[in-house]
């Protein structure tokens, strides 16, 4: 059966598919196609390891492994062996890396080029399952988790946005860390027609009060952005919000961002926040350090908005305390000099953004080596132009 009629029955089932049986019926129906040993693998929530959504095979590390190199770089890989060829292929929603899928496929003369197509072809739209089938399933999710996560990190990852998006114009990637302990730390994204919003937050104290300051402050920035507020109003709204119910002696830190998608100009309101970094052809060349406010929740000053113009190919950068303030084991701060060197190196490796953010969170931790004291946030939001 050709390929294409292998994806029509797919998704003619998965209307009423049970999302337990989802790598069961996509390897039956590719199966009609000679593709064969179908397997799904989810990547878990730190991006550390890979875990077959079957669960028939052991979990596989992201870093040291074939299968970890076709998701960490996003791109196929083929080997070929009397008859058949053994394919990896990303699985990605949008740019949202959500694991990779294995597959055996007789060949018999076939071309390797039209093996890998049909495999790739099979993987978008297993890719567009996973999301789906996530949304009202655990099943799905308790795959991803390779450690008990704890409430206040339940509470942030339900309200997170994909870590990774792409258009033509802009790109959007993020990590957060520790992936199951985090708390207060957090970021949130939208682009709506000629404007990309972005925003950073870090609410003050650990655990679930933490948890609830973020949530909050989340859901009044995207309560104001999507009446269409101006950032001034937006900022307003939520020392209004906190105050209303905490009073000031709680607050939030955060970054309020908005990227004219067609002429680059940026704005931003720094409410005590990290100040962001502007990354230019693989160099650090601007902190837009502009005597940042109070932070929200904290009486209610007068928000201004700042400016700066980025140049195609600019890449921001949002971080928290988090990141500069981990410690090794002899009380060496990672620190921001740290920061601007391992990104710096990441964007000349020519790999993915989301794979750059990823391996400094690698490098973050290795510093620390062992879990973050305070929650980590590291975000790239780049103009293409």
């Amino acid at each position: 059966m050709p390929i294409g009629e292998v994806l029509c029955a797919l998704l003619a089932r998965s209307h009423e598919l049970d999302p337990a049986e989802l790598a069961a019926t996509v390897a039956g129906e590719a199966a009609t196609a000679g593709i064969r040993e179908v397997k799904i693998w989810l990547v878990d929530r730190q991006q550390r390891s890979l875990t077959n959504l079957s669960r028939e095979a052991k979990t596989v590390p992201v870093d040291g492994s074939m299968l970890g190199d076709v998701y960490r770089r996003g791109r196929s890989h083929l080997s070929d062996e009397s008859h058949a060829s053994h394919v990896i292929v990303p699985v990605v929603d949008g740019l949202d890396r959500l694991g990779a899928l294995t597959a055996v496929v007789d060949t018999d003369g076939t071309d390797g080029t039209d093996v890998v197509a049909a495999v790739e072809a099979l993987a978008a739209l297993v890719a567009e399952l996973v999301v789906a089938k996530g949304a009202y399933s655990d099943v799905i999710e308790r795959v991803r988790r390779v450690e008990e996560m704890d409430i206040a990190a339940e509470m942030r990852w339900a309200l997170l946005p994909p870590l990774t998006m792409r258009t033509s114009r802009v790109s959007v990637a993020g990590m957060l860390e520790p992936a199951y302990e985090v708390a207060g730390d957090t970021f949130d994204y939208a682009v709506n027609e000629d404007r990309a919003h972005v925003a950073a937050f870090d609410a003050v104290g650990h655990g679930l009060l933490a948890a609830q300051l973020a949530n909050l402050s989340v859901g009044a920035y995207r309560n104001r952005r999507r009446s269409g507020a101006s950032l001034e109003e937006t900022a307003g709204e939520l020392d209004a919000v906190l105050d209303a119910q905490f009073g000031d002696s709680l607050f939030v830190t955060s970054i309020l961002g908005e990227l004219d998608l067609d002429g680059g100009l940026f704005r931003w309101i720094n409410a005590g926040h990290m100040p962001p970094l502007v990354l230019r052809d693989a160099r650090v060349v601007a902190e837009l350090e502009e005597r940042p406010a109070l932070p929200f929740g904290i009486a209610r000053p007068v928000r201004y908005a700042h400016e700066y113009q980025l140049e195609p190919g600019d890449t921001i950068v949002f971080y928290s305390d988090g990141v500069t303030e981990a410690r090794s084991p002899d009380g060496e701060f990672f620190g921001v000099a740290r920061l601007i060197d391992q990104i710096e190196r990441a964007a000349r490796s020519g790999l993915p953004e989301a794979e750059q953010l990823r391996r400094l969170v690698v490098e973050l931790l290795t510093h620390r080596t062992t879990i973050l004291k305070d929650d980590a946030t590291l975000m790239f939001t780049c103009w293409h132009g």
